[in-house]
């Protein structure tokens, strides 16, 4: 056998790779993702929070809900909107951000 002939089979052994979460924007459209992602980056305090709209909506939700939760000095993200985040949490996957 040569060498892509093994190289396929291997692939074809392991078998694929699991899909990529869809984006945020594919999930909700794109003008619902650009609201979940401006809230996210107005009350992120990650130095890279995931608050982009290629990310599943499940990580832009799960950050604003982290932020909200979150003991830190200095102003803290609305309370309604972190009830609001925290109920549309429970209607995606739980699915962690890595930062």
């Amino acid at each position: 056998m040569n060498g892509i002939s093994l190289l396929l089979i291997s692939t074809l052994a392991i078998g694929s790779a699991p899909d990529k979460p869809a984006s945020c924007a594919a999930e909700v459209g794109h003008q619902v993702a650009a609201v979940y992602v401006r809230d996210c980056a107005l009350n992120s305090s990650a130095t890279h929070p995931p608050c982009n709209e290629a990310n599943p909506c499940s990580m832009i939700v799960g950050e604003v809900v982290r932020s909200c939760d979150l003991a830190l000095p200095g102003p803290k993200p609305d309370p309604k909107l972190c009830e609001r985040y925290r109920k549309l949490q429970a209607a995606y996957p739980a699915e962690t951000a890595s930062h």
